[in-house]
């Protein structure tokens, strides 16, 4: 957020501030999980995660074995994927 003075002295600076809405904490919100979710997908591809997804039909123990994660962890991703 930027206060805009315009040539009035700073004491009125703070009667001009912008009130944050919603969409604001949203967006600042993604940034901040931004980089989170890079570094998720930068693991799911290096596991390459998404080559044994494509045969459709594997059970949570199977994809765990192929991918070489844990059954719980496979069993949340197949739920989100």
């Amino acid at each position: 957020m930027q206060i805009a003075t315009a040539g009035r002295p700073p004491s009125t600076a703070k009667y001009l501030m912008k009130v944050p809405t919603k969409e604001d904490f949203d967006w600042i919100l993604c940034e901040m999980t931004g980089f989170m979710r890079t570094q998720i997908l930068a693991a799911a591809a290096s596991l390459r995660l998404a080559e044994p997804l494509q045969d459709s039909g594997q059970t949570a123990e199977n994809f765990a074995t192929v991918s070489g994660i844990e059954p719980s962890m496979a069993f949340r991703w197949q739920l989100t994927h």
